[in-house]
C-alpha cells in the first residue's frame, strides 16, 4: 500500500501536486495538475517521455534506468490550450 500526498497552494496560484510514496519512502508516482485552460505545449509522445524522464533525474535524483516507462499504456488528452500526455511507469525496485 501506498501513501499519497496532495500539496495545494494558495487558490489564487491554483498549484496542485500529488505525489505517491511506498511503505518504503520510495516515490511511486507524480502528478502536476494545472488548470484547464492554461496555455502549454503540444508535445509528442517521444517529447513528453523525455520531459519525464528528465523531471525524474533532475528533480528527484532518479536515473531513468531505475524505472519502467509503459509507453504503450502512455495517453493524451486535449485541453483547450496545450496536449497533456499521461505515462504510466513503475519503479524497478517496486518489484
Amino acid at each position: 500500500m501506498a501513501l499519497e500526498c496532495a500539496v495545494f497552494q494558495s487558490l489564487s496560484r491554483r498549484k496542485n501536486f500529488q505525489v505517491g510514496v511506498s511503505p518504503e519512502g520510495n516515490i511511486t508516482g507524480y502528478e502536476h495538475k494545472i488548470p484547464e485552460a492554461k496555455a502549454g505545449a503540444q508535445p509528442t509522445r517521444d517529447a513528453a517521455q523525455k520531459t519525464a524522464q528528465d523531471f525524474l533525474i533532475a528533480k528527484l535524483g532518479k536515473p531513468a534506468t531505475d524505472w519502467d516507462f509503459l509507453t504503450e499504456e502512455a495517453n493524451s488528452e486535449r485541453k483547450p490550450n496545450r496536449l497533456d500526455w499521461r505515462s504510466p511507469g513503475k519503479s524497478m525496485d517496486s518489484g
